[in-house]
């Protein structure tokens, strides 16, 4: 297995961030959708919070 050489990786990718941001070259782009919260019943963290010391939720 080649050894890989990430500082160069990380340049590499910083400058491509740069040409990007003087739109010298395109790069792909992700758009995710971000979950919707969950719902939680306010009993449940009622009940969990009498099991677990107050350090935890302050």
């Amino acid at each position: 297995m080649e050894k890989r050489e990430l500082f160069k990786e990380l340049v590499d990718g910083i400058d491509d961030i740069n040409a990007f941001h003087e739109s010298k070259i395109t790069l792909r782009r992700y758009h995710d959708m971000p979950e919707p919260p969950i719902a939680i019943e306010p009993e449940l963290i009622v009940k969990i919070r009498g099991k677990m010391s107050q350090g935890v939720f302050s």
